[in-house]
């Protein structure tokens, strides 16, 4: 789950609405990213576009748990604002909390999140 929200790699296998997928500098271990990407909206709203940096934090808040920051980075020439694109603001914490079902045994994952 952290994988198909955090890695733009593998996400752009996956992700028809997201377009413009950009990683800028980021660490093997995805604890840190700068990237940037576009939502295509349906007409007659405008694309929104996103240029942030996210912190991910594995085993926190507690062991098999983990944290994620995400946050707007200011426009600069690294990626301009775009004529038609709404540049988007996103301030976001999420906590992945995986967990195994006692009656199916299925694996599921409880998010909390704050924006």
């Amino acid at each position: 789950l952290i994988d198909l929200g955090c890695n733009f790699d593998l996400r752009k296998e996956w992700e028809d609405v997201l377009t413009d997928l950009r990683v800028f500098d980021k660490k093997p271990d995805w604890s840190y990213a700068r990237i940037a990407y576009t939502f295509n909206s349906p007409w007659p709203a405008s694309d929104r576009d996103f240029y942030l940096q996210q912190f991910l934090k594995c085993d926190f808040p507690r062991k098999g748990m983990t944290a994620m920051v995400a946050n707007t980075l200011p426009s600069n020439e690294e990626y301009p604002l775009k004529k038609g694109t709404v540049r988007a603001k996103l301030s976001i914490q999420i906590i992945y909390d995986p967990d195994i079902d006692k009656e199916t045994g299925l694996e599921y994952c409880r998010m909390t999140m704050a924006t």
